[in-house]
């Protein structure tokens, strides 16, 4: 498990470092660069909510605690909602900028559960190079 979820943790980083990457390139190629705050708000909140997440499927593997991943969604919607509600105080542009980071990681880490839950059953049925 430790070893699954410390890939994880390093895609977790990828998968900031591209967003922020991504957005400032998209908000320099606008001329809207005075809103990547919020990109980088955005992405660091979901960030934060996918390395949450693995500590908390860590511990909870280990604990077979269940009651504790429950309580620490809702602690993270919590964090989600406070980053919300200060990007909208801010501005509507910050808002749509922090969603834009947000959705920007939220999508490349389902991608990434995809690709290796497709990876991990073609090798558990022997169908993939690697798995014979």
């Amino acid at each position: 498990m430790k070893v699954v979820l410390s890939v994880y943790r390093r895609q977790i980083v990828y998968a900031f470092a591209a967003a922020v990457l991504i957005g400032g390139i998209a908000l320099l190629a606008a001329g809207e660069i005075t809103l990547m705050g919020g990109v980088a708000a955005g992405a660091a909140a979901a960030a934060l909510y996918f390395w949450q997440l693995a500590q908390r499927l860590m511990r909870a593997a280990r604990l077979r605690a269940v009651g504790q991943v429950q309580m620490g969604m809702i602690l993270m919607f919590v964090l989600v909602a406070a980053v919300t509600f200060a990007a909208v105080r801010t501005s509507t542009l910050h808002f749509f900028a922090m969603l834009g980071g947000f959705l920007l990681v939220h999508a490349m880490m389902m991608v990434q559960m995809i690709v290796h839950a497709i990876r991990s059953d073609k090798e558990q049925s022997g169908e993939s190079p690697q798995g014979r």
